[in-house]
């Protein structure tokens, strides 16, 4: 049977989430094979709706539509450079009321009472002070994933970045951003990882840990996997198993788990 609006909101609601809440949603395209709707796109609006019904007015509802423009050299224009990851984040972008940041490489779009705040964060820098991530560190976001892997957290740059680890480092990239008629040319600080060593991430043992703790809530909306936890919560635990092992977020620290 597939899902609706409301079958949507009350598996949100069953796992602890509220009107007011803030959300960041990595989501792959397959969870719309199991939702109401004639065609993709109607499929794709049960989904956002729902979730969006769930949070009310005064949450807010965060995708990323990362590009990576800077880093192939290519210009960023918020309103017409497609999102690299996934179709349900490119149509989420055209979505009416959502506003789209402006960073050339880590851009998201977002809905909601934090929208504006969102569409302000950092153009000069990817995952510290004044970005997306660190927006939704300060806010307390509910992380989700559904129908996609754990390890598609961006989120674990933000805590990558604040303890400096050893394999990755700062590069900087030119950018050229579209504001409206404007052009700007800036510079953007992207901590990127150190491809000469194994350091493609591996969250297995955080799961297991946020799992131990409490802190990880599971589900499955049609047979797409369903897993959430709070920004605060991820940080907290994610920074405490780096203090005990650098490498414990990075192929190289997992012993091939």
């Amino acid at each position: 049977m597939l899902l609706k609006l409301n079958d949507i909101s009350n598996i949100l609601k069953k796992n602890g989430i509220k009107h007011g809440d803030n959300i960041f949603l990595h989501v792959d395209a397959l969870v719309t094979a199991f939702l109401d709707g004639k065609s993709l796109e109607k499929k794709t609006n049960t989904l956002i709706n729902g979730i969006i019904d769930s949070i009310g007015p005064n949450g807010t509802l965060v995708l990323p539509t990362f590009t990576y423009s800077s880093t192939k050299n290519q210009p960023y224009d918020p309103a017409t450079t497609p999102s690299e990851v996934g179709i349900v984040t490119e149509h989420f972008r055209k979505f009416k009321n959502v506003l789209r940041s402006f960073n050339p490489i880590f851009s998201v779009a977002s809905i909601g009472k934090l929208s504006k705040n969102f569409q302000k964060s950092s153009t000069s820098d990817c995952f510290g002070e004044g970005t997306c991530f660190d927006l939704m560190y300060k806010n307390n976001f509910w992380i989700i994933t559904l129908g996609c892997s754990f390890d598609r957290i961006t989120f674990i740059h933000y805590v990558d970045q604040f303890n400096n680890v050893s394999y990755r480092y700062f590069k900087n990239f030119n950018s050229l951003i579209f504001q409206g008629s404007k052009q700007i040319k800036s510079n953007i600080d992207y901590f990127v990882r150190d491809l000469d060593r194994e350091s493609s991430v591996n969250l297995n043992k955080l799961k297991l840990r946020l799992d131990k703790y409490g802190f990880l809530k599971r589900d499955n909306i049609g047979r797409a996997s369903f897993s959430a936890v709070k920004s605060v919560d991820f940080f907290n635990v994610a920074n405490e198993m780096i203090s005990e092992n650098e490498n414990i977020h990075i192929k190289e620290g997992n012993d091939g788990i």
